[in-house]
Parts: C-alpha cells; sequence; structure tokens
C-alpha cells in the first residue's frame, strides 16, 4: 500500500510523514490507525516519527495522540456499539469504515470535543479518505451513535450473563486476556480493576542516554525522575517538544525496560561485546550502548 501524504497519510513502504496542513490531526490520526489495523503496524512507532515530521502544534500533537491510542485501545467496545447501529453485520463492513467509524466514537464518548464536530469532522475524514459514498454511510453513523450516551449504548450489556464476555466488552480486552486475569486473581472485581488500569492513559516516560544526557536534563525541563531508573523521567507533555528527543540525545522507554538494562549492564559488565537476539525497535540495546 502506498498513499499521498500530503495532508498526513502513511506511506507504508518507508513509512515517511509529510507535513499535514493545518487542522489535519484527525487525517493523521486516521492514516496511522488504518496503517496499524490493516497493514500490521506499530503506533508506537509511526505516531512519534508522524508529529516530528508534522507542523502541529502543541495542542494538537496531543489531540493526535490521544485520538490515535485511545481509539486502538477502545476500539473493541466501539465495536460493539456499531454491531447494534449497523444495518450490515459490523464484521462485513469494509476495514477502512471500521477505523474511520472507531475514530469518530472516541471523540463522540471518551473526549471532550463537542458532538456536532466530531460528527463533521469525522465524516470530512471519510469523504477525503474514503470517498463521498463511505462518507454518506460514515455520516449515518456517527449521527446515530451520538443520538444516545454511552451508558445508553452499553445497557444490552446487562443482558449477557457470561461475565468475561460482558467485562472483555465494556472495558475494551480481548476475552482471553479477561479469563487469564480470572484465573489468575479468582475476583471478578479485582479483574475489573486491572482492566480499568489497562485503559488509563499513561504518561509518558523518558530515557537519558549516559554520555548524551543526563537524568538531570529531563527533570531541567520539566519532567519527573523515575522511582526505580537512575536514568528516566516522567513527562506529561509531548516527547516530541523537547530538543533533547528531537535531537536524539534521549529517548522514550518505560521504567521497566530501563531497570531490565541497567540490572543486565551490571551482570554483564565484564562481557566485551553483547548481541540483542530479540530487539525490536532497539531500546535497551540503545540504552546499554550509553551505559
Amino acid at each position: 500500500m502506498e498513499r499521498d501524504l500530503r495532508a498526513g497519510s502513511v506511506v507504508s513502504n518507508d513509512k515517511k510523514f509529510t507535513k499535514p496542513r493545518p487542522g489535519a490531526s484527525r487525517l493523521l490520526a486516521f492514516d496511522i490507525i488504518t496503517e496499524v489495523n490493516r497493514n500490521g503496524g506499530y503506533s508506537n512507532l509511526l505516531l512519534p516519527q508522524a508529529l516530528a515530521d508534522s507542523s502541529l502544534d502543541e495542542r494538537d500533537r496531543a489531540f493526535t495522540t490521544e485520538l490515535v491510542y485511545g481509539t486502538l485501545r477502545m476500539q473493541g467496545l466501539y465495536d460493539y456499539i456499531f454491531a447494534q447501529i449497523s444495518d450490515r453485520p459490523w464484521v462485513e463492513v469494509d476495514g477502512d469504515i471500521v477505523d474511520c467509524a472507531r475514530l469518530g466514537a472516541h471523540q463522540i464518548f471518551s473526549m471532550r470535543t463537542p458532538v456536532h464536530a466530531a460528527v463533521s469532522e469525522t465524516v470530512d475524514v471519510a469523504r477525503k479518505r474514503l470517498g463521498e459514498s463511505k462518507g454518506s454511510f460514515i455520516n449515518a453513523l456517527m449521527r446515530k451513535a451520538s443520538a444516545q450516551s454511552l451508558e445508553d449504548w452499553l445497557a444490552p450489556l446487562e443482558e449477557i450473563t457470561d461475565p468475561i464476555t460482558r467485562l472483555a466488552i465494556r472495558h475494551s480486552h480481548p476475552e482471553w486476556i479477561v479469563s487469564a486475569y480470572l484465573d489468575l486473581l479468582k475476583d471478578l472485581d479485582r479483574v475489573e480493576a486491572e482492566l480499568i488500569s489497562n485503559n488509563t492513559a499513561a504518561r509518558p516516560t523518558l530515557v537519558s542516554w549516559p554520555g548524551s544526557s543526563t537524568q538531570q536534563d529531563l527533570l531541567d525541563v520539566g519532567a519527573i525522575a523515575t522511582e526505580f531508573s537512575p536514568y528516566g523521567a516522567t513527562f506529561d507533555g509531548a516527547p516530541s517538544s523537547l530538543e533533547l528527543i528531537r535531537h536524539r540525545l534521549a529517548g522514550v522507554q518505560d521504567e521497566g525496560s530501563q531497570v531490565v538494562t541497567e540490572i543486565f549492564a551490571t551482570a554483564t559488565s565484564s562481557a566485551p561485546r553483547t548481541l540483542d537476539l530479540c530487539a525490536g525497535p532497539g531500546g535497551k540495546a540503545a540504552l546499554l550502548s550509553h551505559i
């Protein structure tokens, strides 16, 4: 798949993003979500690159970030709603329509976007990306979805007797994960608490790279030191807004990965060479190379 990026969409062969026109947050979010759901992309890699290459201001970057991660996080819940709305079986609806509908639903039900703006802007995304015909279908879906509150749409869940299915839909988790939690915790209330926690948006955790930056450098730009890692700090804003990140003097990495890397570095301090045989993006290897 290759798509022109004049309004901020994805070119999947080299994952390049162009600078979007003003107001392109939703277009960019839709393109990333589509790349993830239809082409196996990774949102944690695509989104930071897209934002770094864009001309979006800080507010629009934050909006795009929540739109991408929030839509992906809660898409199972939104599918349950649209399955009640659509005249066609929702599993048979074109994937690009599904992604666009989820994008609109997240604005309506989980963000403070005015309903009229959420509906009209989502329809605009559909028309620009999918064409007039699909745009009309999205328009009908959005108007029906916005006619009721989230709790009204979820009311039929009470008729589902299987608690695993009910929790899986309500908290947008695969049933096998809910089942695994129940096997481990043996208590539905504790399971639900974990599902709620999983859906809570995480604050970005930054990592300093010794020799290029220090934890104090992160604190100096408003971050808060991590509890266990001597290299990390949590940050409320968009990491791409920081020069340390843009100039590749520091990175974004969860604290657990930082601690694992520190332990490994200590245990193998006498080794002249280390080979990472299970690297993904290479975050641990990057930190290890600086320690």
